[in-house]
Order: structure tokens, then C-alpha cells, then sequence
């Protein structure tokens, strides 16, 4: 929900960002941001946290990512920015692996 955090952090304190890149925001409709609900029982971000977000290396990442509507036709510098950019290098045993950011 971080997409959605940053729009309403902005919104409401009058934050004029340069430049922000949102991918799915989950916007929701009356109280629900403000009520005290988990994320396994919010609408839309449960069906969030089941995505997978690890993979072994970029090349996995990579072919998840080219499978999926959101990212099927992005150019690939771009695709390769965000795997660069918008993921991190996690250390598991011996192998290499690479996990989507944190979507607090």
C-alpha cells in the first residue's frame, strides 16, 4: 500500500512531489484506509500479499514479471530498471535471489 500512502501523505499535507510512480495504488472507497482493519482482511491488498515477490535470480524475475498483464508490454529498459531499482538482492544460502521491495 505504499503507492496509496504517498498519494494520501501528499494530498493531505500538501506535499508537491516532482515526480511519483505508482503501481497499483489500492485506493479504497470511505473509512476503510483510516479504519484499523489487517492487511489479510482489506479487500484488495489481501489479494496483494499473495503475489509472488521472491524469485531465485533477475532472469526469473524477468519472466514472471513479461508474464503478467501490468507488465507484458513495458519496454524492456524500463522492465530492466525496475528489477535494478525496484527490487533488492536477497542473501539465502548460497544461491542469489531477488525480492520486490517492501510494499509496506
Amino acid at each position: 500500500m505504499g503507492a496509496t500512502v504517498l498519494t494520501i501523505a501528499a494530498a493531505v499535507y500538501g506535499m508537491e512531489p516532482r515526480a511519483m510512480i505508482l503501481i497499483e495504488p489500492i485506493f479504497s472507497a470511505g473509512r476503510i484506509l483510516l479504519d484499523e482493519i489487517s492487511v489479510k482482511d482489506h479487500p484488495l491488498a489481501s489479494k496483494s500479499i499473495k503475489r509472488t515477490n521472491n524469485w531465485k535470480n533477475e532472469e526469473q524475475a524477468w519472466t514472471y514479471l513479461k508474464s503478467k498483464s501490468l507488465f507484458s508490454d513495458w519496454d524492456e529498459e524500463v522492465l530492466a530498471l525496475y528489477i535494478k531499482y525496484g527490487m533488492e538482492k536477497q542473501k539465502t544460502g548460497d544461491s542469489c535471489s531477488c525480492a520486490a521491495k517492501s510494499r509496506d
